[in-house]
């Protein structure tokens, strides 16, 4: 048998080419008119691969071995585009649905899994003037987002309508001399916030683009960082941000008043609880959670690692999620604890996010892959493989079918589906 994915061979459905898995040499990838090899896929982490599954309707190879891991990869040019960790043990067998929509996947280690695969490729890969890109915020309703980009001496706010992939607006961050710049979409979607490495802040319209006019808090004028943070309250209004200027501010947008002015040193990450009773926020290697009532009450956590670089609130409140020097930390908010540690990231991981259904977090880092993960057991769910440098920002779509990356080589949009595990039924051995 041929091309059902326990054979020595696989066929591509369009029967023009076959893949034979070659143990620890890789994937073999053959043109049937010529005969002659026109690819191998190297399995990078020094696996063994031995099964098979083409796709029966798109160019996408799906690999096992003895690497536990299933690599979905293109045949033709060679990159690999997801990887799914789950098994246990040596993947000995692998099979597509008719439809293509499920992937089955056969282990020694006694079981069957079935994948519900999203589509696998990028849905988008924006192409930009500066591809260097810090920050991202989608609009409330989904259609569109900002990024917050750098380069050739100047900063910028870009705002892109996600349909027809078009930008809308593009504003210049005054004075910002190619400084790191942040923004954030209000919840009403009227304005959107930016801040650069000074600490000036910004109010920009979103219906007509026009800058706005507002009362500046005193001191928003601050010596330059290497860093810009900027959060909206999720009952608008109130405004947190920060840099390398040692504090973190809080602001009312209405009037100017700064009604917090909290010392810290090198933030890196700001997020408010979902009902907007206290703000989070990381910095060297600490955790700090203040109250909001009066801003007087503080916890501080040391983290371990060395570092953290992001920080994301659970919907419902009771978990953060922290992006370490090597893990992503998932601490309860109550207990005060890490309850949960997830490490595959091969670098610093530098950007975390929380799906808005709180099922799944984003991370992304140094190793230039962005990673879902099962937000209940810590099991990863998905890689995907695109960026070719660091991933700095994450931000899923309001409706968490879809997910922005940015690094410095621009920003990627990802559909990011359901992407579970289905089903796992136990084999009689």
């Amino acid at each position: 048998q041929v091309g059902d994915g326990t054979s020595e061979f696989v066929w591509s459905s369009d029967e023009t080419h076959f893949a034979k898995p070659n143990g620890g040499r890789g994937t073999s990838i053959y043109e049937v008119s010529s005969g002659k090899r026109v690819r191998r896929l190297l399995d990078q982490r020094g696996g063994s691969e031995s099964v098979g599954a083409w796709h029966p309707a798109l160019n996408i190879l799906a690999i096992g071995g003895t690497g536990r891991m299933i690599k979905i990869s293109d045949p033709v040019t060679g990159v690999l585009l997801r990887d799914y960790m789950g098994h246990l043990d040596e993947v000995n067998a692998l099979a597509w649905s008719p439809d293509g929509e499920i992937l089955a996947s056969g282990s020694r280690d006694g079981t069957v899994k079935f994948w519900d695969l999203v589509p696998i490729k990028e849905s988008a890969v924006w192409q930009q003037e500066s591809k260097n890109s810090s920050d991202l915020a989608w609009s409330p309703q989904g259609e569109r987002f900002a990024v917050a980009t750098r380069s050739s001496g100047r900063s910028a706010i870009v705002v892109w309508d996600s349909v027809s992939r078009k930008p809308v607006f593009q504003w210049e961050i005054p004075m910002s001399r190619d400084g790191p710049v942040s923004c954030s979409w209000s919840p009403d979607g009227r304005l959107i916030a930016s801040v650069d490495a000074y600490n000036r802040v910004d109010l920009w319209d979103c219906e007509t683009g026009a800058p706005v006019e507002w009362n500046r808090p005193e001191g928003t004028n601050g010596l330059r960082g290497n860093a810009a943070h900027i959060a909206w309250h999720p009952a608008g209004g109130l405004l947190a941000f920060g840099g390398f200027s040692d504090f973190l501010t809080v602001c009312d947008t209405s009037d100017g008043r700064q009604l917090a002015s909290i010392p810290v040193r090198d933030l890196r990450g700001i997020a408010w609880h979902p009902a907007g009773t206290h703000l989070a926020a990381v910095f060297l290697d600490k955790l700090g959670i203040w109250e909001t009532k009066n801003w007087g009450s503080e916890t501080l956590q040391t983290i371990s690692d060395g570092g953290v670089y992001s920080v994301d609130w659970s919907n419902d409140g009771k978990q953060l999620a922290l992006a370490t020097r090597t893990r992503i930390v998932v601490w309860d908010f109550a207990g005060s604890r890490s309850m949960m540690e997830l490490e595959d990231h091969a670098t610093k991981v530098l950007a975390v996010a929380w799906s808005p259904d709180g099922r799944r977090l984003a991370s992304g880092g140094e190793d230039r892959t962005v990673r879902i993960w099962d937000a209940a057991n810590g099991k990863q769910l998905m890689v995907l493989h695109g960026h070719e440098a660091s991933v700095q920002a994450l931000a899923w779509r309001p409706d968490g079918h879809a997910i922005l990356s940015a690094g410095s080589d621009g920003i990627r949009l990802w559909d990011a589906g359901k992407a579970y595990e289905m089903e796992v039924e136990r084999n009689t051995k």
